[in-house]
């Protein structure tokens, strides 16, 4: 919102505003899990086994 300062000898207008990235700092109820992409979109199965491998070693090639 500007801030408008007007007397007899001058008038100032201030404005400020803040980058779109200030809106990395705030924290996301949203996560990557079965639950929460069924509460955006039911049905949807894309994250049903991210619970099942998120601890799991995975040898990618021949190792």
């Amino acid at each position: 919102m500007p801030e408008i300062t007007d007397d007899a000898e001058s008038c100032r207008i201030t404005i400020s505003y803040e980058s779109r990235l200030i809106d990395l700092n705030t924290a996301r109820s949203w996560r990557y899990t079965h639950e929460s992409q069924q509460a955006l979109y039911p049905g949807d199965l894309g994250f049903e086994y991210v619970a099942a491998i998120q601890d799991r070693e995975i040898t990618w090639g021949r190792g």
